[in-house]
């Protein structure tokens, strides 16, 4: 039952940043800021300074698997996402999501 309660905050997560499917997680840590800050314009149609300040959130909420994992549902990656949940813990997803749902609404209007 968590398992699908968690599977359906990942639907919910991916749905609100609506970004396009694109291949594999970046590399480095600065590639997927990059690439937040990259769809976080057309996809939530934010400006620069909104996007920034998602960016900025990123940089300071997420670490390692959970910044990972934050890629993965922007890009709507289902089978990373899957083979990464595996390696998390809850703590780290209910960072990531937490992140990805909550992100937005914080940075709207800065």
């Amino acid at each position: 039952m968590k398992h699908i309660s968690q599977m359906r905050m990942f639907a919910i997560a991916a749905l609100c940043l609506g970004a396009t499917i694109a291949p594999a997680t970046a590399q480095t840590a600065e590639e997927q800021y990059s690439y937040l800050h990259s769809k976080c314009g057309p996809t939530l149609q934010m400006s620069k300074s909104e996007c920034d300040c998602i960016v900025a959130m990123a940089k300071s909420d997420l670490k390692g698997k959970e910044l990972d994992m934050a890629v993965l549902m922007v890009k709507q990656d289902q089978a990373g996402i899957a083979k990464l949940q595996g390696e998390m813990t809850g703590q780290q997803m209910s960072n990531t999501v937490a992140f990805v749902t909550g992100a937005p609404t914080k940075c709207r209007n800065k």
